[in-house]
């Protein structure tokens, strides 16, 4: 191979090299050029062979020399060659498994000998004495070295000194550190580390002597907070509220102590004093630990599961997860309890329980899977030795999580003749809804579908959202103006789909012959396109003709996952989902019998946000009397005497987009 190019100096001089033969197995992509003076330029890089291959460049002539990795003190074939400095004469050497610093002058010598080593960094000063410092990450410490120049700069620098800490980054929580910055100011070694795991800090660092090495934290940032995709909200800890139905002694008790605390509250409004009291900081439980999984920052690495603490924002625990997987959090069922992690990685479901105290694994184990295809995975109400039990649905058969957990399982299922589940699928031109009976028969857990809905292959499924299980639910009624009372539907099987129209589906449906948005009857047999304005109604706005119709792009459907009826349905013309850093998304949240979404409409160029309210019916204010009492259901089933809600639905504008919408609960059911 050979070389044409040109150095262009600060002064606007260039001079041009053309046709420089190099080594005939030298591996063109390892190549780094530097500029070493006037007319010249230095170079190096790797063999096909494994050996190091450095040398300089000069007008019309070449020179080089090839080093093997034994002389380095590596085992294996030279695999990298990166450059420490911007002068290109402090090289990084890795086998893959261990890495040596050379110094390439007149000659190369090695100048910290090879160990394994995951991230490095140099820096240089300035001045009379300009000292060098090697930063190295070693299996968990922090080793630096610093040297000054030797006379005439020709030869290897002169040590002056190493030292070694403890990273204080455990990598069991932050990942292993990848990245080594360090960077001399006003005489102070300030070291920037970045790990796999998404976490940045910065340590400053005194002059090693005789081996020892002080390392001072400035700042620590969690750099993968932004990239949030599930969270749960824990209670920190339940005041006891002696059971369902207290005594007249516990009542007193605890109103005593509801004084008190509001007491201390309102003092500690007055004066600095009790300012750590969690009580009297915190009187109404607000205060929330919150637990939420990160994807991974970098391709391949590991997603994170992590605390935060609701009041302060600090970071209180972390764990790392498997590389390349998809995770799902698991609450506990008591308050309290463990959080189960599922990641589905390399074939198999792997599980830990994790104590939502201080992050410590508490029980973990892994679920092979029989296929490729995603399980559905159904938490239950169940307690296994502080692991909240999930049911794993695959069209192979049904697994519990924990294993041992089954014979619980399959005890909780023939208590209840059955259980249901559901199953979403998103394929394009097919979205569909599947509900499945799961019963146990002897030793087996076996699921039959017993309901499908399947939406118009014109339509995309964005997103499914469900309520919450652990909600409390304040009143089952609304008391109107005049005392009469409204009946909330309350449907712990409800589940709100959102799907958006194609925009080929779109073009056909602005034309008038889609079959899908039409609308019409036995005793109207001429459909019309749905939005086509009647006589009598005022043309659309925007100029547009009478005959062109208001093409719903996005649907908000509220399906009963059990019977797989949708009990609503509501479409809106010139809807996109939110532009959330990128991604697109609906705002969905479900509480009690009300359902509030946002959308972005492209052609108000606003957002809006719909509330929706679900009702089973209406009491008059004589219905219920000491005399009368109606007839009410203490159950609620998707199947039997099941009816349809009276549908509440009112839209506004917002001046900000909405990208999130939640709820949240305190300890006592606020």
């Amino acid at each position: 191979p050979a070389l044409s190019g040109a150095v262009v100096e600060a002064s606007g001089a260039i001079t041009k090299f053309s046709n420089i033969e190099l080594p005939s197995n030298v591996l063109l992509p390892s190549l780094l050029f530097f500029s070493s003076g006037p007319s010249s330029v230095s170079f190096s890089g790797r063999t096909k062979s494994g050996d190091l291959l450095t040398g300089s460049l000069a007008t019309g002539r070449v020179q080089k020399a090839t080093l093997p990795p034994s002389k380095l003190g590596l085992s294996g074939a030279v695999a990298s060659v990166s450059a420490l400095n911007t002068s290109g004469d402090l090289l990084a050497v890795s086998d893959g498994s261990s890495t040596v610093v050379v110094h390439v002058g007149t000659s190369v010598s090695v100048v910290v000998p090879a160990s394994p080593v995951s991230a490095i960094g140099a820096t240089t000063g300035t001045g009379k004495v300009a000292m060098t410092y090697v930063v190295l990450v070693v299996e968990g410490k922090i080793t630096v070295h610093s040297f000054t120049p030797a006379p005439g700069s020709a030869g290897p620098p002169t040590p002056r000194g190493a030292g070694s800490a403890l990273c204080p980054l455990d990598p069991a929580a932050h990942g292993e550190v990848h990245g080594v910055y360090p960077h001399l100011r006003a005489g102070q070694l300030d070291v920037l580390l970045t790990t796999a795991g998404g976490t940045s800090a910065m340590l400053r660092s005194t002059t090693p002597v005789g081996g020892v090495l002080l390392l001072t934290r400035q700042w620590t940032a969690e750099e993968y907070l932004d990239g949030v995709r599930a969270v749960l909200l824990l209670d920190r800890a339940v005041p006891a509220a002696g059971g369902a139905h207290p005594d007249l002694l516990t009542r007193l008790d605890l109103q005593r102590s509801d004084v008190l605390s509001r007491v201390a509250h309102f003092r500690s409004l007055l004066s600095s004093e009790g300012a750590g009291d969690t009580d009297a900081a915190d009187p109404f439980h607000l205060s929330k630990r919150i637990v939420a999984l990160a994807p991974p920052p970098l391709v391949g690495g590991h997603g994170r599961v992590f605390a935060v603490d609701s009041a302060g924002g600090g970071v209180e625990w972390g764990a790392l997860l498997c590389p390349s997987g998809e995770h799902t959090l698991v609450p506990p069922v008591q308050d309290g309890g463990n959080v189960v992690v599922l990641s589905r990685c390399a074939g198999a479901m792997e599980w830990q329980a994790l104590s939502s105290e201080g992050g410590r694994v508490v029980r973990a184990g892994t679920v092979p899977l029989s296929g490729a295809a995603r399980p559905v995975l159904m938490p239950l109400p169940l307690d296994w030795d502080g692991v909240a039990v999930v049911l794993l649905y695959e069209e192979a058969g049904i697994s519990t999580v924990p294993p041992e957990a089954a014979d619980l399982v399959r005890a909780h299922i023939s208590e209840r003749n059955g259980i249901y589940l559901h199953a979403t699928d998103g394929a394009a031109g097919g979205s569909s809804l599947s509900s499945f009976r799961v019963t146990a028969y002897g030793d087996k857990i076996v699921a039959q579908e017993v309901a499908h809905l399947s939406f118009p292959p014109d339509e995309t499924l964005h997103s499914v959202t469900y309520p919450d299980p652990r909600e409390k639910v304040q009143s089952p009624a609304v008391v109107t103006g005049d005392d009469s009372l409204l009946l909330k539907y309350l449907n712990p099987n409800l589940a709100v789909v959102v799907t958006t129209m194609s925009d080929d589906a779109i073009n056909t449906a602005e034309t008038g012959t889609s079959k899908v948005l039409l609308t019409g009857g036995p005793g109207n047999p001429k459909k019309k396109p749905l939005g086509v304005t009647g006589a009598g109604q005022a043309a659309p706005r925007g100029g547009a003709p009478a005959g062109t119709p208001e093409v719903p792009t996005m649907f908000v459907s509220l399906v009963d996952t059990v019977s797989g009826r949708i009990l609503h349905r509501a479409g809106h013309p010139h809807a996109s989902p939110t532009n959330s850093g990128g991604a697109p998304t609906v705002p969905v949240a479900i509480s009690e019998n009300w359902i509030y979404y946002s959308l972005w409409n492209t052609k108000s160029k606003r957002s809006e946000l719909t509330v929706v309210s679900l009702y089973e019916g209406m009491m008059d204010k004589h219905a219920m009397t000491a005399t009368r009492r109606p007839e009410q259901q203490t159950t609620f089933s998707s199947l039997e005497g099941s009816v349809r809600p009276v549908v509440l639905q009112r839209s506004y504008t917002t001046a900000k987009p909405i990208v999130a919408i939640g709820t949240m609960q305190s300890a006592l059911g606020v």
